[in-house]
């Protein structure tokens, strides 16, 4: 005789609040990041999500290892968000000689004006330099942070 397996299968993945943070259950999900994110923007008086707390919400823990997998992974995020809600992910990049260029931080995107509008037009020309957006996605983008000429 063997053992029963019983299979459950989640129709909504969700961040599960476990004493005073968040942590994800299901590991990284694309709409589990667009839920942290939209958390900063609404409860956090920072409004940037560092790779740091994204990897301690997403993973469980804060490595270099689980930074690096959150990094790794912005950029489907980004077009996730984009083509899915039309919500534009700016990204913060370590610009600093010991930075490397790696992600820093990352945040929804809420107004055209003023340091957050030329991280997300850094950005854009960034992602087009490097073909890691196509041409339409590049003008939903554009759109997306209030560009009146894509």
């Amino acid at each position: 005789m063997g053992t029963a397996l019983k299979i459950v299968r989640q129709q909504h993945a969700e961040l599960v609040t476990v004493g005073k943070k968040s942590r994800s259950m299901q590991g990284y999900r694309n709409d589990l990041v667009e839920e942290h994110l939209h958390w900063h923007l609404t409860q956090m008086s920072n409004k940037w999500c560092s790779t740091d707390c994204m990897a301690r919400t997403l993973f469980g823990r804060n490595s270099e290892e689980n930074r690096k997998k959150v990094r790794s992974r912005m950029g489907l995020a980004f077009r996730f968000l984009l083509l899915r809600s039309g919500t534009f992910l700016v990204i913060e990049y370590d610009d600093s000689p010991k930075g490397h260029g790696k992600i820093k931080a990352m945040k929804v995107f809420e107004s055209g004006s003023g340091m957050e509008g030329q991280y997300a037009q850094h950005q854009i020309k960034r992602m087009t330099d490097r073909q890691q957006l196509t041409e339409d996605m590049r003008v939903q983008a554009l759109v997306a942070i209030g560009c009146n000429n894509p």
